[in-house]
């Protein structure tokens, strides 16, 4: 699942709340198609265009929305620039 947004986030807490979307976004999606995965990759693109990619793979699938939320905080990737 992929996401653009409208507009560049300055503050960590819009960020935070958005990953959240996303993240519940994604729940719905895996519940709808009885579906799970075991790996977890968040890309966050920059406002100057430059871009991270993190991945963390699990021993047991993922399937609740606090799995999903937790892996992609477990090492964020938000610096103090806007994405």
């Amino acid at each position: 699942m992929s996401d653009t947004l409208s507009e560049s986030l300055r503050e960590r807490a819009t960020c935070i709340f958005e990953l959240e979307q996303i993240a519940s976004t994604l729940h719905k999606r895996i519940e709808k198609h009885q579906a799970s995965g075991r790996t977890l990759t968040l890309k966050v693109k920059f406002a100057d265009y430059q871009q991270i990619t993190r991945s963390k793979t699990l021993l047991m699938p993922i399937k609740e929305l606090g799995e999903i939320i937790g892996g992609a905080m477990r090492k964020p990737p938000l610096r103090e620039r806007a994405i």
